[in-house]
């Protein structure tokens, strides 16, 4: 869509007098805006595949410089993937003893993928990372 074709439509939209709903018909308002969403999606899956081809191109031209290399060392630091959310608070949902001396507990964290669990018993003096069963 270039400029004249844009202008157009935001004329058929907004009318060139008054406001909208004076100036311009319902019909003209709907088509406009019709072919600009049509525009706009399209003008999205492009950007998309921008993206994607962007990121392959990287892939495949880090195999082109050695390790250690400036160059190498500059197409590195480009990201190819997008950015991780950091996890939020874990919560315990769930906190029980089936039996004396023992606790089991369930626990989520929003973009949690993986869990450290620490335990203090009575008299010891610091916490202790318990292995992972």
């Amino acid at each position: 869509m270039d400029r004249t074709a844009f202008d157009a439509y935001i004329t058929a939209i907004e009318g060139t007098v008054g406001p909208p709903a004076i100036v311009g018909t319902l019909a003209a308002k709907a088509a406009a805006e019709s072919a600009f969403q049509v525009a706009e999606g399209a003008s999205h899956t492009f950007v998309t595949g921008l993206a994607d081809f962007t990121t392959n191109a990287l892939v495949q031209g880090r195999a082109q410089y050695p390790e250690g290399t400036a160059d190498r060392e500059v197409i590195d630091a480009i990201p190819t993937a997008p950015a991780s959310q950091p996890p939020g608070q874990a919560v315990i949902t769930n906190a029980a003893s089936p039996s004396p001396g023992e606790a089991e507990f369930d626990y989520t964290a929003l973009h949690g993928t993986s869990f450290d669990i620490y335990r203090q018993g009575p008299g010891q003096p610091a916490f202790v990372k318990v292995p992972a069963t």
